[in-house]
């Protein structure tokens, strides 16, 4: 198709195969399709971000997973009708075609991209170590929606790293404000804010204690979330941290949380750096695991 009676020149299959590649749609706009190129391009990352919302709503990892085949679809539609287009000489020419341009507008569409997924409610996390196993893995891939209020006691919590805000973290909220902590033995006690009846009212016998004519808990967590553990082979023997094994008793301040891994000894968390603010919050995660390369068991894995 000619314009303006200008002579015909085709485009470059290999350059509208890249373009495309590097994002689905993106090779209608090299050879003049706008409203195609846009309605791939907007409606890929709007189709994204509603598979993760609905992941996150009914909870179900399939519903991510379904991502892959229908985005690979997509991609191998739109490349091989970009390839037609240019064979039966459908392509445009026009002045904004030359491959020169294209590097500009990727450059434009990747920082729309980071604007857009800084800026989203819902993000995709991938988990890089170990300081949550066996509850989280590393690998595990997982999906959580910002929501940043009140977290509660043994909830697992997304936050920014107080020391780098462009870092987020995953570990399990142990105390909240006004509860008070200490460590003996690798043992976490907690005494709530809330006071004496409502330990003798939400926590088993087993395992208050009185320390000082008052009433604490210890372990809370361990008897109600299995995952939690402690590595008998780190011992004090002064080649740790003295943080793993005891940790003088403190008050958590007012819109302040104290975490912690479920893999005590393995984990960087408040005992070393402090306690989070509300501000630091993401989100709480409550879903499922979405996948892992390493472990295809995991997949759909609801984690508490």
């Amino acid at each position: 198709m000619n314009i303006n009676n200008e002579e015909y020149k085709p485009k470059s299959k290999i350059l509208a195969i890249l373009f495309n590649i590097c994002f689905p749609g993106l090779g209608y706009f090299y050879i003049g399709y706008f409203k195609k190129s846009l309605f791939f391009m907007i409606g890929l990352i709007v189709f994204v971000y509603g598979t993760y919302y609905l992941t996150d709503f009914l909870k179900n990892a399939y519903i991510f997973l379904s991502l892959f085949p229908i985005i690979l679809f997509i991609y191998i539609y739109t490349t091989v009708d970009i390839v037609k287009l240019i064979s039966n000489k459908q392509d445009k020419n026009y002045k904004l075609s030359k491959w020169y341009f294209m590097p500009f507008l990727i450059v434009l569409i990747s920082l729309i991209l980071n604007f857009i997924i800084a800026n989203n409610p819902i993000r995709y996390f991938t988990i890089p170590a170990s300081s949550m196993f066996p509850t989280i893995y590393k690998g595990d891939h997982i999906i959580v929606k910002e929501d940043i209020r009140n977290i509660n006691r043994g909830e697992i919590v997304v936050f920014r790293y107080p020391k780098n805000p462009n870092i987020f973290y995953i570990k399990r909220c142990v105390a909240v404000g006004g509860d008070k902590i200490f460590i003996k033995n690798k043992t976490l006690y907690l005494q709530p804010f809330e006071g004496e009846k409502y330990i003798k009212d939400n926590y088993p016998v087993d395992n208050i204690v009185t320390i000082n004519n008052s009433l604490w808990i210890r372990d809370p967590y361990k008897y109600a979330i299995k995952t939690i553990k402690n590595d008998e082979k780190i011992i004090d023997d002064g080649r740790y941290p003295s943080q793993f094994f005891n940790f003088n008793q403190i008050e958590i301040p007012k819109d302040s949380y104290f975490v912690m891994g479920d893999n005590r000894e393995h984990s960087n968390d408040s005992r070393f750096w402090g306690n989070i603010k509300t501000k630091d919050i993401f989100g709480v995660f409550n879903g499922v695991i979405c996948f892992n390369y390493k472990d295809l068991s995991r997949i759909n894995l609801k984690v508490k």
